[in-house]
């Protein structure tokens, strides 16, 4: 009678978790590599005037997608989205200047920045603290 031994019992789940952890490695360095690709892809159209990939590379940059985390370029790209008028873009500026991050503090100019793309300037402003009530 042949018995197996309790350690060939553990080494086959260790194999099976051990197959299911490189699957999540190998997964997760293809969507870092499709997500470059992506960054990299949305840098030549941003390059050309394409508002949308401006802003999708600002977001990058914003985020830390496919690129180096870099605020300054987030708001650079920003700034040329909303050159053509691309709402989303002036909305995220708008957070910039409100939270003080990469940017000095400037409620003002959040507001002016959340009132060009049709933020209500009642209320809404007066509770995220941009108004005086």
């Amino acid at each position: 009678m042949i018995t197996k031994h309790p350690f060939q019992k553990r080494s086959s789940a260790m194999f099976f978790l051990l197959a299911i952890c490189m699957s999540f490695f190998l997964a997760s360095r293809c969507v870092a590599e499709d997500l470059s690709n992506f960054a990299k892809k949305q840098m030549g159209k941003a390059k050309y005037g394409d508002v949308e990939a401006q802003f999708n590379l600002a977001l990058c940059y914003q985020s830390g997608i496919g690129v180096q985390q870099n605020q300054l370029e987030a708001i650079k790209w920003y700034g040329k989205a909303v050159e053509q008028g691309y709402a989303n873009a002036q909305h995220n500026l708008g957070v910039y200047y409100n939270t003080g991050q990469a940017v000095p503090q400037d409620y003002s100019e959040a507001a002016r920045w959340y009132t060009n793309v049709g933020f209500p300037s009642g209320p809404r402003l007066t509770f995220i603290g941009l108004r005086e009530k």
